[in-house]
């Protein structure tokens, strides 16, 4: 369970056990949900890479990241979190994680968020989106402790797309979740942090929650967007939910979209990929669900007929390409 997290440990028994050790600050004989993410936040190292060095050169220069782009004051909030000893490998094949620290993909969404032109509260969001809970369970902070802090010092606005963000992002693949819902429905959902309760967001929130869903998602895979198959998911998981997001997220939807009908892939493909993650086992009911939008009589997969019509001599109108070889022309 452990190891995703850690770089070049040998986990041998008695490593295991100093581990244990460790955790078991009560000398009880074993390890409580406190104990181990006190250990987790303040254990977790960072070993950087020959890839992910050249890999985070790259998005130093696209982004020009540096702490003194973030007010102080939320830098501040940053090293209390304890985001800065945690490493950000996250266990999805999906995504990059180049040994970079949590606080590293924080800093990167706010910055995004701010040459999105998103307003501040969302920007703020960004940069603490996933402090609560993570997508793997991991919590930086406590949202008992720290709600009524952050809400003085982050504001209510802000700090209410905190903590919502989590149970919106595990709706993210469902039909009827934040990003694939009709536009202009009610969405509701479990509420994770607090058991046995349900979220309703309204129409402001969802569109506040999304903008953090592309976000979060974007900085997670910039370092391994050559990928067109991977990059056709990711326009078509945000495509209906564009005209809720900023200017900037929009377009960088769009550019999901130009790489990979650029490279002449389709929904088959998409379809292909995700069942070959899976192995023998193949997807479970969620995932299922999620693949069959990809399908004919799905979804994307009938949106996708709608944009393969448009395509003419020189590719897709206004998507960027010259040519498209592998598709046949109609």
């Amino acid at each position: 369970m452990l190891a995703p997290y850690f770089s070049s440990v040998a986990w041998t028994p008695e490593v295991k056990a100093a581990m244990f050790t460790e955790m078991d600050k009560d000398a009880g004989g074993s390890v409580c949900a406190d104990e181990f993410y006190e250990w987790m936040i303040e254990s977790a190292q960072l070993e950087v890479s020959a890839e992910g060095v050249t890999k985070m050169r790259q998005r130093e220069e696209r982004l020009k990241i540096s702490t003194g782009d973030v007010p102080a004051h939320l830098m501040e909030i940053i090293e209390e979190s304890g985001a800065k000893t945690i490493e950000q490998k996250v266990t999805h094949a999906l995504h990059s994680g180049f040994d970079r620290t949590i606080a590293d993909h924080f800093i990167s969404c706010y910055l995004l968020l701010k040459e999105w032109g998103c307003q501040e509260d969302v920007c703020v969001a960004g940069l603490l989106h996933a402090s609560y809970r993570r997508g793997d369970g991991l919590q930086a902070v406590k949202p008992a402790e720290m709600r009524p802090v952050w809400q003085k010092k982050l504001g209510a606005g802000a700090e209410e797309l905190i903590y919502l963000f989590p149970s919106a992002h595990k709706t993210a693949y469902a039909s009827d979740g934040l990003l694939h819902a009709p536009l202009g429905s009610t969405i509701s959902f479990p509420d994770l942090l607090d058991d046995g309760k349900t979220i309703t967001i309204d129409d402001a929130q969802r569109a506040a929650l999304a903008e953090l869903e592309v976000v979060n998602s974007h900085d997670q895979n910039f370092l391994c967007n050559d990928d067109p198959v991977q990059n056709l998911w990711q326009f078509y998981q945000h495509v209906t939910i564009m005209p809720l997001l900023s200017a900037g997220a929009a377009a960088t939807i769009k550019t999901f979209q130009q790489r990979a009908f650029c490279a002449g892939v389709d929904c088959s493909d998409i379809v292909k990929w995700h069942e070959g993650r899976f192995g023998e086992a193949g997807p479970d009911a969620k995932w299922q669900k999620h693949i069959e939008m990809f399908k004919p009589g799905g979804r994307y997969y009938d949106i996708e007929k709608i944009l393969l019509s448009f395509v003419d001599e020189d590719g897709y109108t206004g998507d960027g390409c010259d040519a498209l070889p592998s598709y046949e022309k109609k």
